[in-house]
């Protein structure tokens, strides 16, 4: 009786977890000696249960994801917004030297902040995400190369490129948003 109990215990958590989406785990690794590369943060972030990589491009945030229409050219960068479904989700900038007035592809800049986590979007940077604090994100992370007076503002410069860096962006201590950064901005 007791194993019955059981078992049908854990289907339930199962059936509950696969209808409403439960938040997943995902596992921090130790930051690496001298810092970050952009390629090994994007390997340990995930959007919507889709880890992320880089290059990145608007195809690797997966189908409901979208330039929005309302683009503007300002010197040698277009900014505009990604769309989930059809609706605001970030701001980004895309640089003129990998993509096309037509074709805008390759992220110069990519941000995911606050207001989005509350649509229930899934959202790991190192196992750490909007509800962990910012002493949990910076064990996860390590020591910034960057912190603001106030420490509301972090960087994690890339250790091989120089223009390439995360940066974080506190609310007392409730992560705000967190922007990656490709190339000159």
């Amino acid at each position: 009786m007791k194993k019955k109990v059981c078992a049908l215990m854990f289907c339930t958590s199962v059936i509950v977890c696969g209808i409403t989406g439960c938040a997943k785990d995902y596992e921090t690794m130790k930051a690496p000696e001298g810092g970050w590369t952009m390629e090994e943060l994007l390997n340990v972030t995930y959007l919507c249960g889709k880890q992320l990589s880089y290059p990145l491009t608007v195809d690797d945030l997966g189908k409901d994801f979208t330039v929005d229409t309302d683009v503007q050219k300002i010197d040698n960068r277009y900014v505009t917004n990604i769309n989930y479904k059809g609706e605001y989700f970030a701001p980004c900038i895309f640089g003129a030297d990998n993509n096309t007035d037509s074709d805008l592809k390759y992220f110069s800049s990519f941000a995911v902040d606050m207001p989005q986590n509350t649509k229930g979007f899934d959202f790991s940077l190192n196992g750490v995400g909007f509800d962990n604090t910012k002493d949990e994100i910076l064990k996860a992370l390590g020591t910034p190369d960057y912190q603001s007076d106030n420490t509301n503002i972090i960087h994690y410069k890339d250790r091989q490129d120089s223009p390439r860096k995360l940066i974080i962006i506190f609310n007392n201590n409730d992560l705000n948003e967190v922007s990656f950064v490709f190339g000159k901005n």
